[in-house]
């Protein structure tokens, strides 16, 4: 039992124990696992730690390098200020202007030696002195030239500029004679930078400028004074030459005589273009030329140049067209009289260099920035010689010429171009040239302008009710235009090569047709009226060249439309006319007269005129003289101011012994006044001065002011005096006055030079006047104030008193006697710019330029 009890406790004791190492097995795998498990977190916590450290070492090397590069930086920017401190220091030093910076308290921070050297080395003058101390000793020590102010108030002065917002430039002249301008400005912290600049040089020259400016001014003066000189030096004998060979012209010569006068005579008016295109070249190069802002027509413009050298076109077989854009504007604010000169440049150029073929002008514009601003292009086509294309560079130089100097066919001075291009520029455009040998050129030009009144579509269309427009036209270039203004205005076309074409078309009551003068072998005035006695057309217009004779009975055209057709004249003829429903149905005689009354300078009515003068178009724009005034000086009544005599022409050729190929011949007869009876001299109105020797383009008219003299002429009647049209002239009478016992008219001429009174005397020798010469101003003076003339000529450089005096002396004479004044006309050889001002403003009323023709 007791072994059985020990076995079974010792079993027991060894079950405990087995029991306890299997707890003490399972708590040592246990605190295994966890120590397993910390140094397995042990070891990635080393992992990480090494990690960290290894960043760390390498940002602590990339740090180092970092530093050691930012302090080789720095050793070098300390390097560089040093060497550009030095550098700057040097420069400033090296200058000779001064440098200097005060501070916001106005003392001085640094200045350098060009600086300092204007204190002449005060030692009281460095770093820290104040603005008002350098001022006080500017001003004390004389170092400055106050310019005549005192010392305290040039300082207070100085010293007031520096509290301005903007500190104005300051002058000083020093003792030595040397000029120094100061210029200061503060910065945005307050601090005042100083530059004195040293400009003693800089005004040497500009005092030597000034006195090559007063030098160059005189001789300006000189060569002006020069030029006017010679104008006037050449104008007075060149007066006797071209006047005296326009007078020969009227008496019996033979072909042989007459050949020399007309080479005298247009020999003489070449040199006075080559004359004009000197002077005007010297004014334009010298910036003596002046430019105009008026209202003015284009379109009319244009045709009034057409107008002065379509003779000349005419005599060579060429046609002048007038391609105007329809849907542009013709009224504009300029100088229409350059433009003028512009376009005769170029029109004259044209029709030189043309033998055969056509000149057309057209113009368009186009629309600028503002409401009526356009850039307008005016561009001369001919078909003439052309121009080689190694010559178009040199085409607007002075003096140049495209026909080689030994075998020139043209003749001229080589300063039209250049004129044209000086003129165009200095209004703001631009002139060019295109150009094909043999086949012709096209010279254009652009002017900026402003419009007066905008184109309303209705102001360009035709009458609703119009249908066809038929015209029969040589071919060539006006008729293209008119064909392309007929298309644009809504009328349909029909281009007739003769009568048999026009009878095809069939035109009826709803058409219009257009003859051409001188086309097909029958007179026009006759076709005319054998195609309104076969057809109901609404109107009829005749197309001219130039002026022309309707003959007695040749009703058939409602008007004629001189080549090229305005736009306005042309609107006005169809606007004119009736539509066929409205009219009625009167018969009347194949002579009535035309049924609508339309006053345009270019629409003829043939109800007011039987013939027409042969006269040039430049005289017909503006010609009068005094064969105007003298058959008609006067009458013992003054007639009803609304009925003044307007002017017509005098023609010495009967109507009925015209020749067709005569019609549009220019030619140059006179102007006669006709009439009711005018009681007194007619006075002269002019809206601007007429050169009647360069543009003879301006129109004017007479007008009779009641007058108390008890002995004033009565007109003559003239019987050869037929009714006429020309373009601008107005309505004239059917019959002259009735004769009465005249008084001569009274003329005064005032002309010192011999010549110039052979001329005049010549001139009006035919005439009913009593001609009067005084030889200077005082002379003139006193017979105006003795002899009371009608008319007064007066001559403007006289010896004792010029014209221009006297003028002012009679016109005092006239106001203290409060009589009607009395018309005064200056004959001057002045051409000069601002000349006509100048005697305008004397009180003449209207002035001509000598060489003087009879015609004007």
């Amino acid at each position: 039992m007791e072994l059985a009890d020990q076995f079974a406790s010792e079993r027991r004791t060894r079950l405990a124990a087995e029991r306890l190492m299997a707890q003490m097995k399972t708590e040592l795998s246990d605190a295994n696992r966890a120590l397993s498990r910390h140094a397995q977190s042990l070891s990635t916590e080393i992992v990480s730690s090494r990690e960290e450290i290894g960043r760390v070492k390498t940002e602590a090397e990339t740090l180092k390098s970092e530093v050691t590069h930012v302090r080789e930086d720095l050793v070098r920017a300390e390097s560089a200020m040093v060497i550009a401190e030095r550098r700057l220091w040097d420069s400033l030093e090296t200058i000779r202007d001064g440098f200097a910076v005060f501070g916001p308290d106005n003392n001085m921070i640094v200045a350098n030696r060009a600086y300092l050297a204007i204190f002449e080395g005060l030692e009281m003058v460095q770093p820290g002195i104040p603005m008002s101390e350098l001022v006080e000793l500017l001003a004390d020590e004389g170092i400055v030239d106050t310019g005549g102010l005192s010392s305290r108030a040039w300082q207070a002065g100085m010293l007031r500029r520096l509290d301005q917002p903007r500190i104005e430039q300051s002058i000083l002249k020093l003792w030595n004679g040397q000029y120094i301008r100061l210029i200061d400005r503060r910065t945005g912290h307050g601090d005042l930078v100083t530059l004195a600049l040293n400009i003693t040089e800089q005004t040497k020259r500009e005092e030597q400028l000034r006195e090559a400016r007063e030098k160059a001014e005189a001789a300006n003066r000189a060569k002006s004074a020069f030029l006017a000189n010679m104008s006037h030096e050449i104008r007075t004998p060149m007066n006797g030459v071209v006047a005296m060979a326009d007078l020969m012209t009227e008496t019996a010569m033979d072909e042989e005589q007459r050949a020399y006068v007309e080479t005298i005579r247009s020999s003489g008016e070449a040199l006075l273009v080559i004359i004009n295109d000197v002077l005007d070249y010297s004014k334009i190069e010298a910036d003596q030329i002046s430019f105009k802002s008026q209202p003015f027509d284009l379109e009319k413009c244009i045709h009034e140049v057409v107008t002065l050298l379509q003779p000349g076109a005419l005599d060579k077989g060429l046609q002048i067209a007038v391609d105007y854009d329809l849907f542009m504007p013709t009224s504009y604010t300029g100088d229409a009289g350059r433009i003028r000169q512009i376009l005769t440049n170029l029109v004259g150029n044209a029709i030189k260099f043309t033998e055969e073929g056509h000149i057309v002008i057209r113009v368009v514009g186009l629309p600028g920035e503002g409401d009526r601003d356009y850039r307008v292009h005016i561009t001369v086509e001919d078909t003439g010689i052309g121009i080689p294309a190694d010559k178009l560079e040199t085409v607007f130089r002075e003096f140049q010429q495209v026909e080689n100097e030994r075998d020139r066919t043209h003749d001229g001075t080589g300063l039209g171009l250049a004129i044209t291009q000086r003129l165009v520029t200095a209004m703001g455009g631009e002139v060019w040239v295109d150009s094909r040998e043999n086949v012709g050129s096209g010279f254009g030009f652009f002017l900026p302008m402003v419009a007066i009144e905008d184109v309303e579509p209705d102001d360009i269309s035709a009458p609703k009710w119009m249908e066809r427009a038929i015209v029969l036209d040589a071919p060539g270039m006006n008729r293209t235009v008119l064909q392309k203004q007929l298309g644009l205005i809504g009328l349909k076309t029909v281009m007739a090569d003769s009568v048999n074409a026009i009878v095809e078309a069939q035109p009826h009551e709803k058409d219009i047709v257009f003859l051409g003068h001188g086309v097909g072998e029958e007179n026009e005035f006759r076709m005319a009226e054998k195609l309104r006695g076969q057809f109901p057309v609404a109107g009829m217009f005749l197309l001219v060249s130039g002026p022309t004779r309707v003959p007695e009975g040749g009703m058939a055209f409602d008007r004629l439309l001189q080549r090229p057709v305005l736009r306005a004249a042309m609107m006005d003829c169809l606007l004119s006319l009736e539509e066929p429903a409205l009219q009625e149905k009167v018969e009347e005689p194949s002579n009535a007269p035309i049924r609508a009354d339309v006053d345009q300078s270019d629409v003829v009515r043939e109800d007011e005129f039987s013939a027409v003068t042969r006269t040039t178009p430049v005289e017909a724009e503006a010609t009068w003289s005094i064969e105007e005034i003298g058959p008609q000086a006067g009458a013992a009544e003054a007639p009803d101011p609304t009925e003044v005599p307007e002017v017509a022409r005098n023609s010495s050729a009967s109507a009925d012994t015209t020749s067709e190929r005569d019609l549009d011949a220019p030619t140059s007869e006179k102007l006669t006044l006709l009439g009711d009876r005018v009681d007194h001299p007619p006075t002269v109105q002019s809206n601007k001065p007429v050169n009647q020797s360069r543009t003879g383009s301006d129109h004017f008219e007479f007008h009779a002011p009641a007058h108390s003299k008890p002995d004033a002429p009565v007109p003559v009647s003239d019987p050869a005096v037929d009714k006429v049209w020309m373009p601008g002239v107005g309505k004239a009478e059917a019959e002259p006055p009735a004769p009465q016992i005249p008084r001569p008219m009274r003329v005064l001429a005032a002309e010192d030079n011999r010549t110039n009174r052979f001329v005049i005397e010549k001139m009006l020798k035919d005439l009913n006047i009593d001609l009067v010469f005084a030889v200077n101003g005082v002379e003139a003076v006193e017979l105006f104030e003795n002899w009371a003339p009608d008319i007064v000529f007066t001559d403007i450089s006289m010896p004792k008193m010029d014209g221009k005096e006297a003028t002012r002396r009679i016109r005092f004479i006239e106001a203290e006697r409060g009589s009607e004044p009395c018309p005064i006309i200056a004959i001057t050889a002045h051409a000069m710019d601002g000349d006509a001002e100048d005697i305008l403003a004397s009180g003449v009323d209207h002035y001509l330029t000598k060489p003087l023709k009879k015609s004007s």
